[in-house]
């Protein structure tokens, strides 16, 4: 079982998770130094002290090429779930360490203790890792988090040269606007070799014309882009002309094969 390359945990629907042993679980981890693929999933299951002793035992294993990890709360199970800034830097540190990795997947959706600092700690960490090709960021309701968090995450994002796919969703985060909308925008222009694209901030309503003109501009220059996927639903002000403007630079991205934009 040392040996182990790859792990694939669903504690999804387990509402009872916390009286169902996870030292044992960190405990475990920390025997699988070879591991190159991870994956845990416990939509919400799990709280910010036993979050902390899970992320803990990854210390020892820096061989990770791809990191699957979702913990944010299920709606239909609600959720025992308090993970906060302090675990999310604390996973920040560790995820420093993987020198190699490739994929990275994490969803901490609907937690609203998550603020600007933990994506901060979280974008300053991730500023040695220039090898993913694959992102996943889901903060989706994290209500807390504003444009200061968006713009340092960008700054991380915009060196990453290699990625090829792209997936942020922001959606319900009321506090976002046009200054994160148009660090990102400034951010993608870095990002030659991306092939996809997923960006869902509907309802960030003080997103208004200003960001969202930005972004189009920003896309034009992409283009390697393949698929490209946007929601920005109920933002703030958006005239037709800049909605219609999307499609138009989209459809003429010379390797465009697949493209949904709901504005």
């Amino acid at each position: 079982m040392t040996s182990l390359k790859s792990l694939d945990l669903n504690f999804g629907e387990c509402q009872r998770i916390r009286s169902l042993g996870n030292p044992s679980l960190a405990q475990s981890l920390r025997r699988f130094a070879r591991l190159q693929n991870i994956a845990l999933n416990f939509r919400g299951q799990i709280s910010d002290q036993e979050f902390q002793k899970l992320v803990g035992s990854l210390k020892k294993i820096r061989s990770l090429q791809d990191i699957y990890l979702n913990f944010g709360k299920a709606g239909h199970l609600g959720g025992v779930s308090d993970i906060s800034d302090k675990a999310l830097e604390k996973l920040s540190l560790k995820l420093k360490n993987f020198m190699n990795l490739q994929k990275l997947h994490l969803d901490f959706s609907s937690l609203n203790q998550i603020t600007d600092k933990g994506i901060q700690s979280l974008a300053q960490s991730l500023k040695r890792i220039t090898s993913l090709r694959s992102t996943t960021l889901r903060f989706e309701k994290c209500s807390s988090i504003t444009n200061p968090g968006i713009v340092s995450l960008s700054q991380w994002l915009g060196k990453l040269t290699w990625l090829k796919s792209l997936m942020l969703h922001f959606a319900q985060c009321p506090n976002i606007g046009d200054v994160g909308i148009k660090g990102l925008s400034e951010a993608l222009e870095n990002l030659n070799c991306l092939q996809r694209i997923d960006l869902n901030f509907g309802e960030c309503k003080k997103t208004t014309d200003v960001g969202m003109k930005r972004l189009k501009d920003s896309l034009e220059k992409m283009t390697s882009l393949q698929r490209v996927d946007l929601c920005f639903i109920f933002i703030g002000k958006i005239t037709q002309k800049t909605k219609d403007g999307f499609s138009q630079v989209i459809s003429n991205l010379p390797s465009i094969q697949k493209k949904w934009v709901m504005l």
